[in-house]
């Protein structure tokens, strides 16, 4: 074929019509496909319906007299002004409607140090002391609100009002869950008002879809043993071949000051009740609890469909040693054996045992390319920090960078029984609904509507499609 009878335009649409279909089938290619494009915000907007939008923030500092500094050699110690990156922290929202025309709008909020500060400690008191609420709305989602109006007619699109909205949350926007804030005006939760998807970028929208993975295949890891003896420990490894796993090798071996060691028999008995749910839907099960809860196991799975971790979780806001510097090697997973783990190597550096500590960084690493949901069900899992104008880093984000579609987890600890039934009734309603947002949604009324406290039914969030 000659190369000026080729069309062009054509063998685009086709080239592209191939890569989806690739990228449908294959979470691998549709990864390295999304991340060797350059995507503007434009895509994000084509992708938009009517009555929907894209919010993405971002955290900054502020750019001014950064600090003085004096000049040693000049007589009078004479003071020079530096500019640069200030102590004032600032969040923008970038928002797209599918009638955004030029750019974007934007909407500064200039209090960043106070969003941080004393507001969100009253939001953190708010939920805890199960006290009412009302300035954390106006503070975190009022000016982005009304931003978001003065796009349109009274929050409307040519389409009629905005009822969803596709959020990238950074900074503080993290330590939040946005359904319980409470409008003053209309006194309603915005999970009565909106339907808030939160993403971890709002580059999801416009990345191929990947298909669900058809094979209905759990695996539970929980209630571990964390004080193993040693030679247990080192036995039950050899017995069970983990010496040899060596693929994904620990990366920290430094316990966290911070972890809470306390049993937790009740994470056995949830995921036995969560296996009555899906058992007899013909789900295939492989559950890990008290010694089998190793690390080496969950190192060790192949993308099933549903990956539930019910065990303590960490999270070390300090620094203390060069290594931590770090922040994913601060947060993560505490499993068996933890407290008794060899500290030397097992006959090699190549048969070593993992520490029992599950780094975020670790889990960067796990198998979960063809994984559909992934579900935290402890407290402080959803804990991170946030160091200048880097994301957050913490084990959601680790979750989902390995290739979970979306991940639940708990933003606080609530009672053992009222974490339980949320979990029991989030897999009743997906296994009824088919569909996971729809049945966390369902799953936040039906708690809502029995306990009304945000303390309750507000501890989980969803965090992709």
């Amino acid at each position: 074929m000659r190369a000026e009878n080729i069309n062009l335009e054509e063998t685009e649409k086709a080239l592209a019509s191939i890569e989806g279909e690739i990228s449908a089938k294959s979470p691998l290619f549709a990864k390295v496909y999304a991340h060797s494009k350059n995507y503007a915000w434009t895509d994000v907007r084509q992708k938009l319906k009517e009555g929907e939008a894209a919010i993405e923030i971002v955290r900054f500092r502020k750019y001014g007299m950064a600090k003085t500094i004096s000049d040693i050699t000049a007589n009078g110690l004479t003071e020079y002004p530096i500019k640069g990156l200030t102590d004032s922290i600032c969040y923008a929202a970038l928002i797209i409607t599918p009638e955004t025309k030029e750019n974007p709008k934007i909407v500064v909020l200039k209090n960043g140090n106070e969003l941080e500060g004393k507001y969100l400690t009253t939001y953190r008191n708010g939920v805890k002391l199960r006290a009412e609420d009302r300035t954390s709305y106006q503070q975190f989602w009022q000016p982005i609100w009304e931003g978001l109006a003065s796009i349109g007619d009274k929050h409307a699109t040519k389409g009629g009002i905005i009822r969803k909205i596709y959020f990238s949350p950074d900074g503080v926007y993290n330590y939040l869950n946005l359904m319980a804030l409470r409008n003053p005006r209309s006194n309603k939760y915005l999970l009565d008002e909106l339907d808030i998807q939160t993403l971890s970028s709002t580059l999801e929208l416009v990345v191929p879809k990947t298909q669900d993975n058809p094979n209905n295949t759990a695996v539970f890891f929980g209630n571990p043993t964390y004080e193993m003896p040693a030679k247990e420990r080192e036995s039950f490894a050899r017995k069970n071949n983990l010496l040899s796993n060596n693929q994904l090798q620990a990366i920290s071996s430094e316990l966290p000051k911070t972890v809470n060691f306390a049993k937790i028999p009740h994470t056995g008995r949830e995921i036995m009740a969560v296996g009555q749910v899906l058992t007899p839907r013909k789900w295939q099960i492989s559950r890990y609890l008290m010694n089998e809860a190793v690390e080496e196991y969950l190192k060790a799975i192949y993308h099933p469909k549903v990956l539930h971790l019910a065990t303590h979780g960490y999270f070390e806001p300090n620094a203390e040693t060069e290594k931590q510097q770090n922040p994913l090697l601060r947060s993560g997973l505490i499993l068996a054996g933890v407290r008794n783990t060899p500290n030397t190597p097992a006959a090699s550096e190549e048969n070593r045992l993992d520490d029992g500590v599950l780094t975020a960084k670790e889990a960067l690493n796990l198998n979960l390319d063809s994984t559909d949901l992934v579900i935290l069900s402890t407290c402080e899992t959803g804990l991170g920090e946030t160091r200048n104008e880097e994301n957050l880093f913490n084990l959601q984000k680790s979750f989902r960078q390995a290739g979970a579609k979306a991940l639940i987890m708990s933003m606080w600890k609530v009672n053992e029984q009222i974490s339980q039934e949320f979990i029991q009734r989030f897999y009743q309603n997906w296994v009824t609904q088919k569909n996971r947002r729809a049945a966390f949604i369902k799953t936040q009324q039906d708690l809502k509507d029995k306990y009304k406290e945000p303390y309750i039914w507000a501890a989980f969030v969803m965090v992709g499609e």
